[in-house]
């Protein structure tokens, strides 16, 4: 099973590279025109804009505000995607309306050669940092940060997106986002099966973190309401995609990928909603002598979010709290970690960066294992370390 994701990469990247046609004129290259001069279709158009939205990094923060935050965090990122209608109504306006054929060609006429450069420095600048943001991303799913395996998957995936791009251009673009995006939906679907196959899908778990208007999760609603009426004329990659086709080609295109990304962003957030439901209720009080511990666990596909930083939803409720930096349950016989990697049960060896006052001597009996026991309740506190292997 450890080798199926490089697998799946693996074919996915060869098959884009096969079915990437060299452009052979500006049309192709910088229009995304098809070899035989015809624009891109609404199929098309539609699913190249969810994917470069969703895709890797858009999709990680999804689930870990989901895990956090709860559903609402997976709504506050979810409403973001309502930046399609606003971006189709400004491209609707510049190009339709008053003839432009780029946002650079309309800040020159606002604001001259300054107007251009500006925009295209600060959206170089935010290429640069998607582009690598994604990379990176990409790294986390093979190894630990700085590993080799991370390293070579970076430069990997860099090196095939990189090949494709240049041999076909933005035609190339658009043919390969069709290809990811329908292979996203055949993942997502089997994921969302099996979660709802494995019981976990329930009202109790969606909404195991209520609505409270000042909480991160609702604050971050209307951050992302606010934002949605600027942020698109600043994507370069959005409005770039507005104008290759025709007026109702891309209206509708606009229009589907903003449904389209908000169902996507909801249903994988959910995944990190169910894992933060999971977390919440196996973070309980357990008997050193039980020699296992339920510290979360991950949905369908076997990995596990992170804890919530700093505190657990339910402490009054479990007599639990979870250390600032991560959490970890490890008893005497084994132990179950919840991180970024696969839940295993392995015995790991724990360093110790900081013991709050008063429970030194407790963190010392244990040979420095998460877990300082209560001699009172046997319950349990985690304290400030990180795991090593």
């Amino acid at each position: 099973m450890e080798y199926v994701l490089p697998v799946l990469i693996a074919v996915v990247a060869t098959v884009s590279i096969i079915i990437t046609p060299k452009a052979d004129n500006g049309g192709t290259f910088f229009q995304g025109l098809s070899p035989a001069g015809g624009v891109p279709g609404l199929l098309t158009l539609t699913f190249s804009q969810v994917t470069t939205w969703i895709f890797a990094r858009s999709l990680m923060n999804a689930a870990i505000l989901g895990f956090y935050y709860g559903l609402w965090g997976t709504l506050a990122y979810a409403f973001y995607y309502l930046s399609f209608l606003t971006g189709g109504l400004i491209i609707d306006d510049l190009r339709f309306r008053k003839g432009y054929t780029s946002i650079q060609g309309f800040l020159y006429d606002r604001f001259g050669d300054w107007g251009t450069r500006c925009y295209n420095l600060v959206i170089g600048i935010r290429l640069s940092s998607e582009v690598f943001a994604n990379l990176l991303v990409i790294g986390i799913l093979f190894g630990a940060a700085g590993s080799g395996s991370y390293a070579l998957a970076v430069i990997g995936l860099a090196a095939v997106t990189l090949l494709y791009s240049m041999l076909g251009g933005l035609h190339a673009s658009l043919r390969t986002d069709l290809f990811q995006m329908l292979i996203f939906i055949l993942i997502l679907g089997i994921l969302i099966t099996l979660v709802m196959g494995g019981g976990h899908l329930t009202l109790q778990n969606i909404l195991f973190i209520p609505f409270q208007f000042d909480q991160p999760g609702p604050v971050l609603m209307l951050v992302a309401l606010l934002q949605i009426w600027s942020y698109p004329m600043h994507d370069p990659v959005m409005m770039d995609r507005g104008f290759l086709a025709d007026r109702q080609t891309t209206r509708r295109s606009f229009l589907h990928a903003a449904w389209i990304s908000i169902i996507c962003i909801l249903l994988f957030g959910s995944l990190g909603v169910l894992a933060g439901a999971q977390a919440a209720s196996g973070c309980r009080r357990v008997h050193p002598a039980m020699g296992t511990s339920n510290a979360g666990m991950g949905v369908a596909s076997g990995y596990a979010m992170p804890p919530p930083v700093g505190h657990c939803y339910r402490e009054r409720q479990t007599g639990c709290r979870i250390a600032p930096d991560r959490a970890a349950a490890e008893p005497a016989a084994g132990v179950y970690v919840v991180g970024w990697r696969r839940l295993r049960h392995h015995h790991y060896r724990n360093r110790v960066k900081g013991t709050p006052s008063g429970r030194s001597k407790a963190l010392r009996s244990h040979q420095g294992s998460a877990i300082a026991p209560d001699a009172e309740n046997h319950g349990s506190q985690s304290v400030d370390g990180s795991l090593q292997r």
